[in-house]
């Protein structure tokens, strides 16, 4: 064999094994795991891409609700969805109301669900996907799980750089929107293959909403319960974590650290979820 033959053989033989697997194509190809629900020919498939355990810091000094930043460690590999949950998706559980602006369509995301919802659509895919790994469940990501697949290694203040104006290419935004959602995986995935992590619509976490600890942490999961600051005997009422920014959030806000919070009931045509597959401890 010459030697330009076997250079091909070995860029085959690596691309096959995925040592390229960084350059995959948006997509099923390359996914770690495709929930069988029964979807229908055209409807976007659920996609989980494997994230692999590592360590990142968590959020910013620079805005005080995405501060103080802190050091977290994910310890071990998990799954997330590779798109915002659709239409056609969610639907297979839940009838989903496309509001009075109509935005109706299989492959939209699945808006005006509350976190209630989305929990209990998880619950649905435990039962129902009946090709779901053996000691895998699923449930909504952390808030750390979420920010550390939105960042896919990236350190600076966008998931494109520390330049606003890239994230046209990313996110469906104020400026772009035409004031609506719009299909998932219509803009540019991040890294690690991950499509809409910023705009279009905001995105249920696990978490109850908190302020961030100062020191590092270890999978972090949130608080049990919110405190009264005043008066740590009291507690206040339980809010939730949102990230990613929606259809009418301003380009420049659309940070990988953006935060914001609503009560577990709440929902509207700029809410909707991402899913986490993880290991069942």
């Amino acid at each position: 064999m010459n030697l330009s033959a076997f250079a091909c053989v070995v860029l085959l033989s690596s691309i096959a094994s995925g040592i390229f697997a960084g350059e995959a194509p948006a997509g099923t190809q390359g996914a770690d795991h495709i929930a069988s629900i029964g979807l229908s020919e055209g409807q976007t498939p659920l996609v989980m891409v494997r994230i692999k355990a590592g360590k990142f810091v968590m959020g910013t000094d620079g805005v005080p609700k995405e501060s103080p930043a802190h050091e977290v460690e994910i310890g071990d590999d998990y799954y997330i969805g590779k798109y915002e949950v659709t239409q056609g998706q969610f639907g297979k559980f839940k009838q989903v109301d496309p509001g009075k602006y109509g935005w109706k369509g299989d492959n939209m995301p699945a808006q005006y669900v509350s976190r209630k919802d989305c929990v209990n659509f998880c619950e649905w895919l435990n039962k129902n996907d009946s090709k779901k790994p053996d000691g895998y469940v699923y449930r909504l990501p952390t808030e750390a799980e979420w920010e550390y697949a939105c960042r896919a290694g990236s350190k600076t203040l966008y998931v494109c750089g520390d330049d606003k104006q890239g994230m046209d290419e990313y996110a469906w935004h104020e400026t772009n929107s035409k004031g609506m959602t719009h299909d998932v995986g219509g803009k540019k995935p991040n890294a690690w293959g991950l499509c809409d992590m910023n705009g279009n619509v905001w995105e249920w976490c696990q978490d109850l909403y908190d302020k961030y600890p100062s020191s590092a942490q270890k999978d972090p999961k949130g608080p049990e319960k919110l405190l009264d600051p005043k008066d740590p005997s009291k507690t206040l009422y339980p809010v939730y974590v949102l990230r990613g920014g929606c259809w009418f959030s301003g380009m420049e806000t659309l940070r990988s650290t953006l935060r914001h919070n609503a009560d577990n009931d709440h929902s509207g045509n700029n809410v909707a979820c991402r899913v986490a597959l993880v290991k069942v401890k």
